[in-house]
């Protein structure tokens, strides 16, 4: 396919389906498998946007496993299997993936309200699930991904200048853009609920190092974060 749009796929599945109670017949959804290559130019999800999509796929009692499953996103690469049960009226999907290159803030953009905020280059690897067509998928989001963003920068806080004013080190004048660089930023991130919580998130930024524990809502953009700074 050229390109393929998931929520449209999802429509025409649910308008071609058979009443309830019409019975088991040959050409309901439960009796249909297939299993061959996969490939896509544009596949879309609630705001994702993977091209180059290829895979090895099965499909079988309404359920669909990719594997192995490869794609571009975002500027980057990403890899990994996927499994969905389309089953349910909202499909439930498992991903184990790993990332490379990855632009940051367009992926923070498409899955979640932390919008214009972070930038880089983000890696990361680990297992989720979510609902596949939820009204608000953040809140469906559970898994632990490990990721490492370089070379980057967070938008809207100059992390420095607010220390020197806790610090009351008043000759800190802080960056005029009113943003902190970050050399590297890396951690291991659970999700439940739409929060994201970790224990071990590490900063290194022009200046100084942070490290934090704590969590950070995906919904509403507040953050409780508990945090060392040298």
């Amino acid at each position: 396919a050229d390109k393929l749009d998931v929520a449209e796929w999802q429509q025409l599945s649910a308008a071609s389906a058979p009443a309830a109670g019409s019975g088991g017949g040959a050409g309901t959804p439960a009796a249909i498998s297939a299993q061959g290559n996969l490939r896509i130019g544009t596949l879309l999800s609630q705001g994702l946007q993977l091209t180059e999509v290829q895979a090895q796929a099965v499909y079988a009692n309404q359920q669909l496993t990719l594997a192995p499953l490869n794609a571009k996103l975002f500027g980057g690469t990403q890899s990994g299997r996927l499994v969905a049960d389309l089953k349910p009226k909202v499909p439930t999907v498992s991903l184990d993936i790993k990332m490379a290159g990855v632009e940051a803030n367009q992926l923070l953009t498409a899955t979640s309200s932390l919008k214009n905020m972070l930038y880089g280059a983000l890696a990361a690897s680990g297992g989720l699930n979510m609902q596949l067509g939820a009204g608000d998928m953040p809140k469906t989001l559970s898994g632990r991904l490990s990721a490492n963003l370089a070379n980057g920068h967070l938008a809207g806080t100059d992390i420095l200048k607010e220390l020197a004013g806790v610090g009351k080190f008043l000759g800190y004048q802080g960056n005029p853009q009113s943003i902190t660089n970050i050399a590297q930023l890396g951690g291991d991130v659970d999700f439940k609920d739409g929060l994201a919580t970790t224990n071990n998130l590490q900063m290194v930024m022009e200046g100084g190092s942070l490290g934090a524990a704590g969590t950070v809502n995906l919904v509403d953009q507040t953050i409780n974060l508990k945090a060392t700074a040298i």
